[in-house]
């Protein structure tokens, strides 16, 4: 980390036996989102992230802080966050899963919200 906060990923570890992972509903630019269920029938979105990628664009930082940032806070308006693991290739998030797509690829179709839709 470059800088010399200290951060703090309040999450428990997931297990990825425990989960069956399904289609995938997005791809970025360090790996794809795919769904998944939990052994307790829960759907969730599992955001596989390749960790040679994450390297390679100097982007490892970024990464942890998303990590902590999620970990940290719970809100309505932003998606939550179960658990993380990793093995030697991949990282992965547990993240709470929501129909409808990304807020970002709705923006770029649709230009802008005005102030109703925004509210």
């Amino acid at each position: 980390m470059q800088n010399n906060a200290k951060l703090q990923i309040k999450l428990p570890k997931i297990n990825l036996q425990e989960y069956e992972l399904g289609v995938t509903v997005g791809t970025g630019s360090f790996g794809r989102v795919r769904v998944g269920k939990n052994k307790k029938g829960n759907y969730i979105a599992m955001k596989i992230m390749k960790k040679s990628e994450i390297i390679r664009s100097k982007q490892t930082d970024h990464i942890l802080n998303e990590i902590s940032i999620l970990s940290n806070i719970s809100h309505p308006f932003i998606i939550g966050i179960d658990g993380v693991c990793q093995d030697e290739r991949n990282m992965y998030l547990s993240l709470e899963l929501v129909n409808g797509g990304e807020l970002f690829s709705y923006l770029r179709g649709v230009g802008h919200l005005d102030v109703d839709q925004s509210m």
